[in-house]
């Protein structure tokens, strides 16, 4: 499956992602460096090769929680305060 993706801007994302790596790697969890950190929202899946006719939506969003996976892993974190983007 392929990710069809829609990037973002959120000020303090970048501070967030080094906070959430550093609690990851403090608890022993191996967090991979082969690529960048490029924020985005995953709008949908797709088969690979097929298409995709999703465009993103331009509403504001608020966002209650983040999905980090490990390996096979997804863990579900949610935020002690809703951030909310428009």
């Amino acid at each position: 499956m392929a990710s069809c993706r829609s990037g973002t801007d959120i000020s303090g994302l970048p501070t967030l992602r080094d906070a959430v790596v550093a609690a990851l790697r403090g608890v022993g969890v191996e967090v991979s460096a082969a690529h960048g950190y490029t924020p985005h929202v995953t709008l949908a899946y797709v088969p690979k090769g097929e298409a995709s006719t999703i465009v993103a939506p331009q509403l504001p969003l608020t966002f209650a929680g983040m999905t980090a996976r490990v390996g096979d892993r997804w863990l579900d974190i949610p935020f002690a305060k809703p951030a909310t983007m428009s």
